[in-house]
């Protein structure tokens, strides 16, 4: 008995090791950064894409999304009419003549284009007219946000999935005697959801990381004090696509004032602004929300505003994004709908130090204190205000983007036409180049001058700067387009009943 008591503890040791980096005993005065990723995950209601048992690593990695992520094709939190192997990999194959279907879950916290990567074995030959079903469906919905069928190959993905923020199940419709090795979903250009310095498997988290990172993950940057005078384009500096996009263009000019506008369709166009300092920036739109509008930055970084629903909408200034950006040129593209207009665009540098975090979000409603360890209770109280807050915003945040036409290739965020191999402007990367595609600007006015801001029929807005920058010269060599970076971080699946701590 003394023998086993000694195993006993050295079993509970173990195990307590285990459950330490995410699960901390609550008597604990202070909080982990392992702790205080996970408590922001469950404040987002994305907690279950990660183990009961996990390390640090994984809710450190779904929170930046610095690289591809994979996903552990043997550990699903569902299955139905699948067999697994033993080995490595583990492979997960059909049972009988019918498809099986398994479930991973998926944690995405930032608004982006994303791709699901496949690894399929079947022997050394696919039949190519077998199909593999990939749906996509965040949490509490019944409507995929993605539904489609890949071709059986050994290595298929998905082009670009838009997808805001949320917990998601990937379900997989594996056909008969085509086996799953490996799942890996690939991000676009995220800004990541962490403290100044990075996440750190040891640290104790500070006050003031738990407001940056909170701030981060309710996407309420644009809420920081402005650091300088803005940058502001006319809408008239945004050049419409070659092609039916063009024909559907209607551009309004005035004596004093010049936007774009699309028609009953798409309009997609595409600028380039100048940002003279690096730093964190906020981008905002004067116009009008109309049918919505979708925007990309770099081709890296995306966001979506909803369709306003309003009959008698007003044109008014509203955060697009905010993203770190170096100095020099960058390119912006736009997909409008439905009575959709650009007036202007603004680049605000913003303050961004740790004081101008903690500031900013407790104006917004929450104190995390003076700079110091925050305490757990201090911790739940910023994870309940979190979760809150979400709620609120949660109307705001558009689920929807904008349809591209269907006639169209979808080339750099721009429409090509039916039968064209390229756009004036873009640049078509060859076959098989990794990330997406550069955006080159198209050429700009030859003799540039300002235009003064724009007046839609009401009055400009109070802060907007005087002197609008144009900046439309000739076009640079494309910006690189992003690497996925080292291989992926496989994500284990939790149970299917997770367990809450």
């Amino acid at each position: 008995m003394k023998n086993l008591k000694g195993v006993s503890l050295a079993v509970a040791a173990a195990g307590a090791a285990v459950f330490v980096p995410l699960y901390a005993a609550s008597g604990r005065a202070s909080v982990s950064h392992p702790e205080w990723a996970h408590m922001l995950l469950r404040a987002l209601e994305m907690d279950e894409a990660l183990p009961r048992v996990a390390t640090a690593s994984l809710a450190f990695d779904f929170l930046t999304w610095r690289t591809s992520v994979g996903i552990a094709a043997g550990k699903p939190f569902r299955s139905t009419g699948v067999q697994f192997t033993e080995g490595a990999p583990v492979l997960v194959h059909s049972t009988g003549s019918i498809s099986g279907e398994i479930g991973y879950r998926l944690a995405v916290p930032r608004t982006g284009d994303y791709r699901v990567r496949l690894t399929l074995r079947n022997g050394d030959k696919f039949d190519a007219a077998v199909g593999v079903a990939v749906e996509l469906t965040a949490a509490g919905e019944t409507t995929p946000m993605s539904s489609l069928t890949l071709a059986a190959a050994p290595s298929t993905e998905t082009g670009a999935i838009f997808l805001k923020p949320a917990l998601y199940t990937l379900s997989i419709g594996l056909p008969p005697g085509v086996s799953l090795e490996a799942i890996e979903v690939v991000p676009p250009c995220v800004s990541p959801i962490e403290p100044p310095g990075g996440w750190q498997r040891t640290a104790v988290t500070q006050t003031g990381e738990v407001a940056v990172t909170a701030l981060q993950a309710l996407d309420l940057e644009h809420e920081l004090p402005p650091a300088a005078s803005p940058i502001e384009v006319p809408g008239s500096t945004f050049q419409p696509a070659s092609g039916e996009s063009l024909l559907k263009a209607s551009v309004k000019t005035g004596l004093e004032a010049s936007w774009l506008q699309a028609d009953e369709g798409v309009l997609q166009a595409v600028a380039q602004i100048s940002v003279p300092e690096a730093g964190l920036y906020t981008v905002y739109g004067y116009g009008l929300s109309g049918g919505g509008q979708s925007w990309v930055s770099d081709s890296c970084h995306k966001s979506v505003l909803c369709p306003s629903g309003a009959t008698n909408e007003t044109p008014s200034w509203k955060p697009l994004l905010t993203a770190e950006f170096s100095a020099g040129r960058h390119s912006f593209a736009v997909a409008l709908a439905n009575r959709a207009t650009v007036h202007s665009l603004k680049l605000e540098r913003k303050k961004a130090s740790v004081a101008d975090y903690v500031a900013t979000l407790a104006r917004l409603g929450f104190d995390v204190g003076p700079q110091a360890p925050i305490t757990r209770a201090r911790a739940t109280e910023a994870m309940d205000f979190v979760r809150a807050k979400r709620k609120q915003l949660a109307a705001t945040r558009c689920g929807i983007d904008v349809a591209l036409p269907s006639s169209g290739v979808l080339v750099a965020g721009l429409a090509m036409p039916a039968g064209a191999t390229s756009v004036p402007g873009t640049v078509v990367p060859p076959a098989g180049a990794g990330g997406p595609p550069p955006i080159v600007p198209l050429p700009g006015p030859s003799t540039p001058g300002p235009v003064s801001t724009p007046s839609p029929g009401a009055s400009t807005p109070p802060g907007s700067p005087a002197p609008p920058l144009v900046s439309p010269a000739p076009s640079p060599a494309p910006s690189p387009s992003p690497s996925i970076g080292p291989p992926p971080t496989t994500v284990a699946q939790p149970p299917a009943s997770p367990v809450k701590d």
